[in-house]
């Protein structure tokens, strides 16, 4: 049931119950024009619905509604008013908020709807507090909107929302008023909600776009009316007036709104730009342009281009690519690219500090974060792209520092300790081949590990310093051994730097840190050798001198030298990073910086040149004893520098010490042309290359062939790296490693087959059955037994006698007369015979006072060791005199050992001339002659009597070998 009440002076509803009715306006009950009043009084209106207005009650042009207290209005439902509508001037009186609750409407007022009271405004971004409230019968009141520091020329958008009178923003859907899905009635009211710009004083503001809007810009998610892309166009720094107009109802005249709007000046990202005659604006930089400056009323300035380093630019805003950063973050100038390897740079990344991402700061953000100053956090470098990794707990620091110092400490100390056997080695060879014992060739220094050791060491420090290839899918693990070989110092500062305290690296500088644990590192290791080597002295059945302890400072020199100079000369000099130098070593602090100064010319400039001219000094040392480099004390003092090599070419060592360092200091200084400095790298080891073959200053040629390997190689990897940044080919890597391993495998390779295979007959058969399963190359040489030196010593010893029955052959078959011819004709050959015969015997008498020499110990050995065994029987307190015994059998034995050395030298010399004669007289020895000899030498073979001689002769040197071998 409902009810239509038009026309009539008074209603009164009294004690009524109105329930589940439904209308198109008032679910139960219409009111239409009333003069007087309306009471409503102890009634129920509940789970009414109105299809368009009204859910329990409509009311149009009604003077007064008086709803008592004790009436309830329910639960009812309709588009607009879910309790009550109310059309025309608000005629409700004094309404009880519990009279009329839980209603429901779905455009607005849910309880009692009238028309939209309020609006709310949104400018952009920035909201409006309420600016109108229409009330009564009023028809027009202004409001007014205070619009602050607006662009002149700029598009806005201009978002308006009506409210209604229970605060309740209205809301519909514009394809349901265009389907026509609503009511007539409704679509009606709808359509009459407008909005329209209009401007006060056109010369002074103009507006352009969109200047009314309807239902069809109603935003029902949001709930407001656009103003879209709407431009106010004025002069800047000016205030000025614009009208917004809009209706509510067809029942109401137009409202007006002004909004009062401050235009300032053009800014960063903006120019000015004639609108008209009368009007300038600021225009923005849009679509792939940008400007930075700060533009001029009177100045004509122009957008600039996005710039090819960048990601995308809008007014002043640069977004780089990823990969690339800028000295300042609103500027344009000085675009640098990133370490591309690193990609520690994106201003893309919403999480970037000054353009770096996690743990990276300072100019193209290649610096880490050592002290946790931008990401609260603390960072060191790793690795040759000094990639930024976290750092661990301390005590976690300190166990690998540990561990990381002493594994350091276990190399050293066998590589060490191997530079020692091969000494006592290479002694054994020259001594047995000095003294005539056994024909020991120099070529056997061929077997010794030291030259390995020495050009794998070289290697990996070249290739550490000037190579700096890291691969991502490799496990860091590879790289940090091949660093702590390569740079020992990088190795083990990355860990310190971790435990030292934020303040003192705030405080002081990273780069002077670095540098000080750049002078404290060696003189730690030399410190702890040192002590090895006294606690080492003390064990006698190591039987280690204090001489010894040279060896290990030239290893300590050579190992620290290249690390140690390519840091410091790093620490002197400055990076250019775009229009700026910085200390290489800390990019936090410009080149200008005095307290780095100081440090650099205090400390940094001497100890490189004290690492520098090291080499100088102990080569004019070794120039000075150029005539005893056989003598012990020379060999384990410098024989670390010259055995390997020639004696005309003993200084060579030093030629390749100041190669590499030649290198190391060039590239420091000049890596960051990195093409243009590895092919004057690769030009500088190919001139080396070729004074190498052209010199040849070692001693055997497998060692000439290593060394230009080890160049080889460093020059192959170089050139993939370049190629690699070029073309970015992962195949490319994988030639890397497979020429950079294969290199080291085969050194290491080499070192282990000669320290525990070579003289090893079954590790040698397994080794070489292996080897052959891959090449038919390898084939097995069983040892060289003691008895092939025994032959070739006869062979020498009988080369006087062949020399002597070659002239009395030459006799018997010539004649005399020939002979004289013979002679007569050659006469350098003559002088050459009695040459070589008084060299002949010259050897023979040297070689006789050597093996005297021997003798003569060997005899005294046995004697005080006979005295020895009498006292300890008869009196055992004597040990005292059997120690100085003993002292005085090593003094003898080096007073002998200095007799031979000086022996070697003499024979040296004579065989020098003995070779120049040979060279010149080699060409006029006939084949017949040379046939003669072989033949004479088998009829000497194969006479037993004389064999059995030699065998005698060969057995007594043999035990002459062995006492010499028991002292």
């Amino acid at each position: 049931m409902n009810m239509k009440v038009t026309s009539s002076s008074s209603v009164s509803i009294i004690n009524s119950k109105f329930q589940n009715n439904t209308n198109l306006l008032g679910g139960s009950i219409q009111f239409i024009q009333i003069s007087n009043q309306i009471l409503i009084s102890n009634s129920v209106f509940q789970y009414n619905i109105a299809r368009a207005s009204g859910g329990a009650i409509y009311a149009e042009n009604v003077a007064q509604i008086f709803i008592q207290a004790n009436t309830k209005i329910i639960n009812n439902q309709a588009l607009i008013g879910g309790g009550i509508r109310v059309i025309g001037q608000n005629a409700l009186q004094n309404i009880s908020q519990n009279s009329v609750s839980q209603n429901q409407a779905k455009i607005f007022g849910n309880n009692i709807g009238t028309f939209p009271v309020d609006i709310e405004i949104i400018s952009g971004t920035k909201k409006e507090n309420l600016i109108f409230t229409k009330t009564q019968n009023d028809i027009t009141k202004y409001g007014i909107v205070e619009m602050y520091n607006y662009q002149s020329g700029s598009s806005t958008n201009l978002l308006i929302s009506y409210v209604d009178s229970e605060n309740r923003k209205i809301n519909f859907t514009p394809d349901d008023v265009m389907n026509k899905l609503y009511p007539q009635i409704i679509i009606d009211e709808i359509t009459s909600w407008l909005f329209q710009l209009e401007s006060q004083d056109s010369t002074q503001v103009q507006l352009t776009g969109q200047q009314q809007i309807n239902y069809n810009q109603f935003d029902s998610v949001n709930k407001f009316f656009r103003f879209e892309n709407v431009y106010i166009n004025a002069n800047p720094e000016s205030n000025q007036q614009i009208n917004l107009i809009y209706f509510i109802s067809k029942y109401q005249k137009k409202n007006i709104i002004q909004l009062n709007i401050q235009l300032r000046q053009c800014i960063q990202g903006e120019i000015y730009k004639q609108f008209s005659k009368q009007i300038q604006i600021c225009q923005s930089c849009t679509g792939g342009y940008y400007s930075i400056q700060h533009p001029q009323k009177n100045e004509t300035t122009e957008c600039q281009k996005c710039p090819s380093e960048a990601d995308s630019c809008d007014k002043n805003q640069l977004i780089l690519k990823p990969g690339y950063w800028r000295e300042q973050q609103i500027s344009s100038l000085n675009i640098l690219q990133c370490d591309t390897q690193n990609n520690s740079c994106d201003e893309s990344n919403q999480s970037n500090k000054f353009g770096c991402l996690d743990g990276y700061l300072g100019p193209i953000c290649e610096q880490c974060d050592y002290s946790g100053l931008v990401w609260s956090k603390r960072y060191s470098a790793y690795g040759f792209l000094k990639k930024c990794f976290s750092c661990s707990s301390t005590q976690t620091q300190i166990v690998v520092l540990a561990l990381s110092g002493l594994g350091l400490f276990f190399y050293i100390t066998i590589q060490v300790y191997a530079f020692m056997k091969n000494f006592q080695i290479y002694l054994t060879q020259q001594y047995l081949r000095l003294s005539n014992i056994l024909p020991i060739s120099a070529t056997q220094m061929s077997k010794l590990n030291s030259f390995y050791i020495k050009c794998l060491l070289t290697y990996i420090q070249m290739h550490s310093i000037v190579v700096d290839f890291e691969l991502q899918w490799l496990p860091q693990s590879i790289f940090y051994i091949s660093d702590a070989f390569g740079k020992p110092n990088s190795h083990i500062i990355v860990n310190i730097v971790c435990i030292i305290p934020s303040k003192i690296i705030d405080n002081y500088g990273i780069g002077k840190i670095k540098m000080f644990l750049i002078i404290l590192q060696p003189i730690a290791y030399l410190i702890a050798t040192l002590i090895f080597f006294l606690i080492a002295m003390r064990i006698k059945s190591l039987k280690i001198k204090f001489i010894q302890a040279y060896t290990a400072l030239n290893f300590l020199y050579i190992f620290f030298q290249s690390d140690q100079i390519s840091s410091i000369t790093q620490f002197l000099t400055c990076k250019s990073i775009g229009s700026k130098s910085y200390i290489s070593t800390d990019l936090l602090y410009e080149c200008q910086n005095e307290s780095y100064k100081i440090y650099q010319y205090y400390a940094g400039i001497p100890l490189l040149i004290f690492w520098t001219l090291i080499p100088v000094f102990i080569h004019y040392l070794l120039f000075k004893r150029q005539k005893k480099l056989m003598y012990y004390s020379s060999v384990f003092i410098f024989g670390f520098y010259y055995l390997e090599y020639n004696e005309k070419y003993f200084y060579w060592e030093f030629i390749r010490i100041y190669f590499k360092t030649g290198i190391v200091v060039f590239y420091t200084l000049y890596k960051q042309n990195l093409y243009e400095s590895h092919m004057i790298i690769l030009l500088c080891i190919a001139l080396y290359l070729t004074s190498l073959k052209k010199a040849s200053p070692f001693i055997n040629p497998n060692m000439v062939r290593l060394e230009q390997y080890s160049y080889i190689t460093l020059m192959l990897v170089i050139l993939i790296k370049d190629l690699n940044i070029t073309f970015q080919n992962g195949f490319l890597e994988y030639i890397y490693i497979i020429i950079h391993s294969a290199f080291i495998i085969y050194i290491v390779g080499t070192i282990i087959y000669n320290r525990f295979i070579q003289n090893n007959d079954k590790l040698k058969k397994i080794y070489f059955y292996i080897a052959s399963k891959i090449s038919s190359k390898y084939k097995y040489k069983p040892q060289i037994q003691f008895k092939t030196f025994k032959n070739w010593k006869k062979i020498k010893k009988n080369i006087k006698q062949l020399i002597n029955s070659k002239a009395v052959d030459i006799v018997e078959k010539n004649g005399a007369e020939d002979l004289q011819i013979t002679i007569n004709q050659n006469d350098q050959t003559l002088k050459y015979l009695k040459l070589s015969q008084e060299i002949s015997n010259q050897f023979s008498q040297n070689a006789l006072s050597s093996f005297n020499c021997i003798v003569f110990s060997t005899k005294k050995v046995k004697s005080f060791l006979n005295q020895f065994e009498n006292l300890n029987k008869q009196i055992p307190q004597q040990k005292q005199q059997k120690n100085q015994a003993l002292k005085v059998i090593q003094n003898n034995q080096i007073d002998c050992i200095q007799e031979i050395s000086l022996q070697e030298s003499k024979i040296e010399e004579l065989n020098n001339e003995i070779q120049e004669h040979c060279e010149y007289n080699q060409k006029q020895i006939s084949m017949q002659f040379k046939q003669m000899e072989f033949q004479k030498m088998e009829n000497l073979f194969k006479n037993d009597n004389q064999i059995n001689q030699f065998e005698n002769k060969t057995k007594k040197l043999e035990n002459n070998i062995e006492n010499y071998g028991n002292i």
